[in-house]
């Protein structure tokens, strides 16, 4: 688990850094089954539909979805930062 951060770090107007934030990671969900439910999810983006969320080098997992006979049409990824 990676708490979500808004503000990365602060910097002074001349550029050098005020302050870094860094999120403390926790393991809460046993490895193998996360691991394997983010490689079908990195393959959605690979070749599936959520093609178009695909960053080149970046790894990218998403999940697509449609509602209202698609006319709501949704995508939700993350990556490794």
């Amino acid at each position: 688990f990676m708490p979500a951060h808004i503000v990365k770090r602060i910097e002074t107007e001349d550029g050098a850094v005020y302050r870094t934030y860094k999120p403390a990671p926790s393991a809460n969900l046993p490895p193998e089954p996360t691991l394997q439910l983010v490689d079908v999810l990195v393959d959605a983006v690979r070749g599936g539909t959520g093609r178009r969320a695909y960053l080149g080098t970046v790894p990218v997992a998403g999940k697509t979805g449609t509602a209202n006979k698609s006319k709501d049409l949704w995508f939700v990824g993350c990556t490794p930062e």
